[in-house]
């Protein structure tokens, strides 16, 4: 099953990544925005033009979930379609 984390990275480049950010369970916009420079290596992102497609890819998802008020998640942390919606039209601008 494909999450939005899967769809994000596919869409900056990151596609041969995706098996490790799954087998670690990084599934949501909230997970993807605690991970810090240091966990990139262990999740396969090595190459130094994937890191930085990852951090700025991390850093819109931060500066979206600050905009979004903490009464739109629901108790499972998902990101809204509006969420959803912004960072995917914001995304080309990474790649």
């Amino acid at each position: 099953m494909t999450n939005i984390v899967n769809n994000w990275l596919y869409n900056v480049g990151l596609n041969h990544v995706i098996p490790e950010f799954e087998s670690q369970g990084i599934s949501n916009a909230n997970d993807l925005s605690k991970l810090k420079f240091a966990d990139y290596a262990s999740l396969g992102v090595v190459d130094s033009d994937d890191r930085k497609k990852l951090y700025y890819l991390i850093q819109r998802i931060k500066m979206e979930l600050g905009k979004e008020s903490p009464t739109r998640h629901n108790k499972s942390n998902e990101v809204s379609r509006d969420l959803q919606r912004n960072i995917i039209s914001n995304i080309t601008t990474i790649k």
